[in-house]
């Protein structure tokens, strides 16, 4: 079982049948490559408009969903719409397979997935962080430090990327993020709305440095409304998402870098309670501090963007 970005938590994420997050993410590569060993992909809900490639249309799903998919010139092989979960519900009744992958099969996807979120293809060429943290580590780090119930809210960018892959969502509608790759700065906003909608739950924004700097000054109003939610700004110092673009495509590393903010001290003159966290053990004093305040809170972290390069490696099989 896999989910797309905007369905997490609709399938527990600590299930056993769980295998990923689909559609454009980290390590999407592995995904897809696993996707072309199938006989048969069932989309249940699937919309196409989430997928940044076209692998729906080359390899043979069936489509369960409200409306058809179909679109221009594409029709997929079959295709069933109407009530979701009448159609689940009538579909379960029958006898399938058997049909499972083999044990192997499941080890060497986990595994191979695991790597390239550590940021190497290949045991023999490991990534080892030497300039921050890994952005893995921190994003389950956080996950162990938030109770499940946690509504989390992501930004685009790489930020998205290892986010939404590595956070690990078992409840519905906790995990927020806009589609695609639409809205910097979504984040902030999000878990502002969140909080307000919500005020008993506690609620994460998670936000890269760039996202964070086009609209940290909304953490004023966070104060003056009393607004309190816990905010970590991973900080690489550039806009990592265009340089791997721009690597990938031959050209030169051009306008995505830009010298070191102190997005720490900035808050603080907004009003907001803040740290810098240079270690996971670090990171996980400062949540502990700035979930027992009644005021935003925001933590910046140091990455080392060497990871992102392997998690936006492309497809074999989807262009």
């Amino acid at each position: 079982m896999f989910v797309t970005p905007k369905a997490k938590g609709m399938f527990p994420e600590d299930h056993p049948l769980f295998y990923g997050v689909c559609s454009g993410l980290a390590a999407d590569a592995v995904i897809v490559d696993f996707f072309a060993k199938s006989d048969l992909l069932i989309g249940a809900g699937f919309d196409p408009v989430e997928s940044d490639k076209i692998w729906h249309q080359t390899m043979k799903l069936v489509s369960i969903a409200p409306v058809t998919i179909a679109a221009g010139h594409y029709r997929p092989p079959l295709e069933l719409t109407g009530d979701v979960t009448s159609s689940l519900t009538k579909l379960a009744e029958r006898s399938y397979g058997p049909f499972g992958w083999t044990r192997q099969d499941e080890t060497a996807f986990r595994e191979e997935l695991e790597l390239t979120l550590r940021g190497h293809s290949h045991p023999a060429h490991p990534a080892h962080p030497a300039h921050g943290l890994s952005a893995l580590e921190v994003t389950r780090c956080l996950r162990d430090l938030f109770p499940p119930e946690t509504i989390v809210t992501t930004d685009v960018g790489s930020i998205k990327s290892i986010v939404s892959q590595a956070w690990r969502s078992t409840q519905p509608l906790t995990f927020l993020e806009s589609n695609g790759l639409s809205a910097m700065g979504y984040s902030l906003p999000a878990a502002m709305a969140a909080k307000l909608a919500m005020p008993d739950r506690p609620v994460l924004c998670t936000m890269g440095d760039g996202g964070f700097s086009m609209v940290f000054a909304d953490l004023e109003t966070c104060v003056r409304r009393r607004i309190p939610f816990v905010t970590v700004v991973y900080n690489d110092s550039a806009l990592s998402l265009i340089r791997v673009a721009q690597e990938r495509r031959g050209h030169a590393d051009y306008g995505v870098r830009y010298g070191p903010v102190d997005f720490a001290a900035a808050s603080a003159a907004l009003g907001a309670w803040s740290r810098k966290a240079n270690t996971l053990e670090e990171l996980a004093a400062a949540v502990k501090d700035a979930r027992g305040l009644d005021v935003p809170a925001v933590i910046e972290v140091p990455i080392d963007p060497s990871e992102y390069r392997a998690h936006a490696a492309p497809s074999r099989f989807a262009r």
